[in-house]
């Protein structure tokens, strides 16, 4: 329906039409290819939400006549407390894509011993087709017992999960930005990324974030270890918090739309 609108006002009036992209299609000649197309065509600025998205628009539709610009998503969460940091966290829909098989493997590799002795525990935040057959592989990799799988949640409640993590993990295989990267971030849990899509953009500094290859597990787990045995004082998880939660605010997201609507109307004018 936003490409059928976005034609509609094209060619019924003189008003600028600018497009929101959070997402291409994953494979090449799918519907939604053909849909986002006709949107993009209709439009005279897109928004993509990481500069690798801006650069796969550009690749591959004809934006020689559309204004393309990169605006991250934006997050209201902050750094709220010296809270106790006894979890390891991984947040996001349980399909393949989103990697938490990989994350249970990394897991499953450094052993439940060490998870223990560290006093540390897993909690697997959200729901999709993947639940049951993560929850199999938890049970086969012998991890079930310290991995907590806690549903589908409120975004009130991940901020409350996300608030105890020492490490939260993003191993996604595919990713157009992860907002549970700077989520947890602004929250002061280091979090490891992996090198997919706009995820490495989500790092603003290698104190607070670490990426890796995707889909490899020794990476992984040998990075959560690194941060276990060596754990950042709270003090620095506040500052660095903070930094994350000023450059991925809701105010930053609006001014640099505004900036793009303004720039749109002054183009209006002069022509």
């Amino acid at each position: 329906y936003s490409a059928l609108g976005a034609e509609l006002v094209k060619k019924n009036s003189s008003a600028k039409v600018v497009s929101t992209i959070h997402a291409l299609a994953e494979r090449k000649g799918h519907i939604s290819t053909g849909i986002q197309n006709w949107l993009i065509s209709n439009s005279d600025a897109v928004i993509t939400v990481s500069q690798w998205e801006e650069n796969l628009v550009r690749e591959h539709f004809d934006v020689n006549n559309v204004c393309l610009k990169t605006i991250y998503n934006g997050t209201n969460m902050t750094y709220t407390g010296d809270y106790e940091r006894n979890l390891i966290t991984f947040a996001g829909r349980l399909e393949r894509k989103k990697g938490c098989d990989i994350f249970l493997e990394a897991i499953a590799q450094i052993g439940t011993k060490s998870i223990r002795k560290f006093g540390k525990s897993i909690v697997i935040a959200g729901g999709g087709s993947e639940e049951a057959k993560l929850h199999l592989l938890a049970e086969k990799l012998g991890i079930d017992d310290i991995c907590h799988f806690v549903g589908e949640i409120s975004h009130e409640e991940v901020g409350n999960v996300l608030a105890h993590p020492s490490i939260h993990v993003v191993p996604s295989r595919h990713e157009p930005f992860g907002l549970s990267a700077i989520e947890a971030m602004a929250k002061g849990a280091f979090t490891i990324v992996s090198n997919v899509g706009g995820l490495p953009e989500t790092l603003i500094s290698q104190d607070i974030g670490k990426c890796i290859q995707s889909e490899n597990v020794d990476a992984l787990a040998s990075n959560i270890m690194d941060i276990l045995e060596n754990p950042i004082r709270e003090d620095k998880r506040k500052i660095l918090g903070e930094s994350v939660s000023a450059r991925f605010s809701w105010k930053v997201v609006a001014e640099e739309t505004y900036r793009l609507y303004q720039s749109l109307l002054t183009e209006k004018r002069t022509n």
